[in-house]
């Protein structure tokens, strides 16, 4: 990327090309839609930025297969669509203009559980598959800890604590301070090795595989190291 800096009160040179470069997808991004079909929906960033209609055409059903949407559904008017739907919809519209960089501001906000987890796994598939640098503004820390690789905490505007998750969420009053909790899975692992003198490293395992190291300690099968 290149070196811009934006300030409040100053305008930014090329503002426009960074635009195209930076995708973001704020909070409840399905109140954006406003077109009366979804194709024309998710054509008009591309278009109103000058992208040829070739290149609209081609990035169109890779983009419709990232976010989970069918070609079938192209006709419809994007308020037909369930909010799940609509928002995956409004998504499909930052990720025609292909950005280079990606900024997720809540993006599962107001989702239940089962969306949340659909709409992080689409974002964590679409940045492997791109290597696409992508930023998460979350007040999830369970979030924070299975998704990102480099965390910043800010607190009232300021940087106060950055790091790697794992390392970050094992520093649970420094996290108090700043009114943030320790994820569950962290804070469970914590309280398995108060109970029982054992600690499990946390790498990602999924609640099952951590279950399963669990229940080896117990009986006896791991010594902690």
């Amino acid at each position: 990327m290149d070196d811009f800096q934006l300030k409040a009160g100053e305008k930014v040179k090329d503002i426009m090309y960074l635009r195209k470069r930076v995708g973001v997808v704020f909070q409840y991004p399905e109140h954006q839609l406003f077109e009366e079909t979804i194709d024309k929906d998710i054509k008009f960033g591309p278009q109103n930025f000058g992208l040829s209609q070739d290149t609209i055409d081609a990035r169109l059903p890779e983009v419709l297969k990232s976010v989970g949407l069918s070609e079938g559904l192209l006709s419809r008017s994007p308020f037909d669509l369930s909010g799940g739907q609509m928002r995956r919809v409004a998504i499909a519209g930052v990720l025609m203009m292909d950005p280079d960089l990606l900024v997720l501001d809540e993006p599962t906000a107001g989702l239940d559980p089962r969306g949340q987890k659909d709409i992080m796994d689409m974002f964590a598939q679409v940045h492997k598959e791109k290597q696409r640098t992508t930023i998460l503004v979350t007040h999830s820390m369970e979030d924070a800890l299975k998704y990102a690789d480099y965390v910043f905490i800010m607190d009232h505007g300021k940087l106060v604590m950055e790091g790697n998750p794992v390392e970050l969420f094992q520093k649970e009053q420094a996290l108090h301070g700043v009114g943030l909790d320790v994820p569950e899975v962290i804070k469970f692992l914590n309280e398995f090795k108060s109970a029982f003198g054992y600690s499990i490293p946390f790498h990602g395992q999924s609640i099952q595989e951590l279950a399963k190291d669990m229940a080896r300690i117990v009986k006896g099968g791991i010594k902690d190291e």
